[in-house]
């Protein structure tokens, strides 16, 4: 069974060997740098979730790394942008999946960063506004404690007025069991989100059986295609490797695997830095498996 938590974490993400620039990021301590990048790259944010773990363990000190990437999550003209301004949400959204990233890998913490991490979250305490209507502010301070362990340096009191508006998502009752906090969310508030738990598990295996249907589809839909391909091609044409087929009918364009991804790359040879690209997707392979296989029949 999945366990109840956020539908886009329900199964566990695993980990890729970093793209350069957030090792580098990482390696050179530079905390604004990776928050940055993350935020100008928030539509490969699928790979960069299992990119920034492994790339936080390369830094000297993750926990220092990350803290200092928590600055300006309050801009001094956040009054006049206010909370909902895309830019500034997009920068608290990649400032709470650094928190949860950092969280993951369990860092050591020093004192000086600890006591760096409670004023920062005193601070924040102090600025957070509407907790209902500006959810985010509460859900970063949250986090915030969960990940530098600072709950007990706060009264339990404080911490519930902010917990409570926001109790019935997901990502609070998740946190606050990290915090070990949540035996104290009131009973009915508990009932709602143990319910919303159970509709999660359910709506995510209901997801994860179409997503298997489509997939079978789409499988099926390309070997019908390969078959019918295949029956279209003389024996000698079958048994020609595509990359000696592409070399004798487009000789302006290299066939290259992707060293990162499993895809293949067209590029074209006289286009210099300006290299023009198409991928294609990993089922690519199994096309290759196949041409094999229906070249065995043939013969």
């Amino acid at each position: 069974m999945i366990s109840a938590q956020s539908l886009s974490s329900t199964v566990s993400q695993p980990e890729f060997d970093p793209r350069e620039e957030i090792k580098l990021f990482c390696i050179n301590m530079d905390g604004v740098g990776l928050r940055s990048f993350i935020n100008d790259n928030r539509k490969d944010l699928a790979n960069l979730r299992t990119e920034i773990a492994p790339a936080l363990r390369l830094a000297a000190d993750p926990a220092k790394l990350i803290m200092d990437a928590m600055v300006g999550f309050y801009p001094s003209n956040v009054l006049n942008k206010g909370p909902k301004e895309p830019e500034l949400y997009v920068n608290r959204r990649t400032c709470i999946l650094l928190l949860e990233k950092l969280n993951d890998i369990n860092p050591n913490i020093s004192d000086q960063v600890k006591a760096t991490a409670s004023k920062t979250a005193l601070d924040w305490k102090d600025k957070i506004t509407d907790i209902a209507e500006n959810p985010i502010e509460g859900c970063a301070f949250l986090q915030l404690l969960a990940t530098y362990k600072l709950t007990n340096e706060f009264h339990i009191d404080g911490i519930m007025d902010i917990v409570i508006p926001i109790a019935r998502r997901k990502p609070t009752i998740d946190v606050c069991k990290e915090m070990g906090i949540d035996d104290k969310i009131p009973e009915d508030e508990a009932e709602f989100i143990r319910n919303q738990g159970d509709f999660i598990d359910q709506e995510a295996e209901r997801r994860k059986a179409v997503i298997h249907a489509i997939k079978n589809a789409e499988t099926e839909s390309l070997l019908a295609y390969i078959r019918l391909l295949c029956s279209k091609l003389t024996d000698e044409q079958l048994k020609t490797p595509e990359t000696e087929f592409f070399k004798e009918n487009f000789p302006n364009l290299l066939l290259l695997r992707n060293k990162r991804y499993p895809l293949f790359e067209l590029k074209r040879k006289d286009d210099g830095d300006g290299t023009e690209m198409v991928c294609f997707s990993a089922l690519m392979k199994q096309i290759e498996e196949n041409m094999e296989n229906a070249t065995k029949l043939n013969d």
